[in-house]
């Protein structure tokens, strides 16, 4: 089991209407020297754009993501109504 030190609490910033931006900052208790992660995800909860750098201990991770949930049964946004949000 890892546990983080947040030396930095997470911080979200709106963007624009569902958009948001996230920004955290902590030191792990263990951890390994250097990892490094991108994705970019879409048709699934809180998709967008991620990248996760540790090095040492410490760990940044940036996040920008969408805060609406996916209707998988309808392939589109929770809340569309239309044939234009799909």
């Amino acid at each position: 089991m890892n546990f983080c030190v947040p030396l930095f609490h997470p911080k979200y910033f709106n963007l624009f209407s569902n958009k948001y931006f996230e920004l955290q900052l902590d030191k792990m208790r263990e951890s390994s020297y250097f990892d490094f992660h991108m994705k970019w995800t879409k048709n699934t909860h809180h998709a967008g754009p991620s990248i996760y750098l540790e090095a040492f201990g410490l760990f940044l991770a940036v996040d920008i993501y969408d805060n609406r949930h996916w209707n998988y049964e309808e392939e589109c946004w929770e809340d569309c109504d239309t044939e234009e949000e799909r």
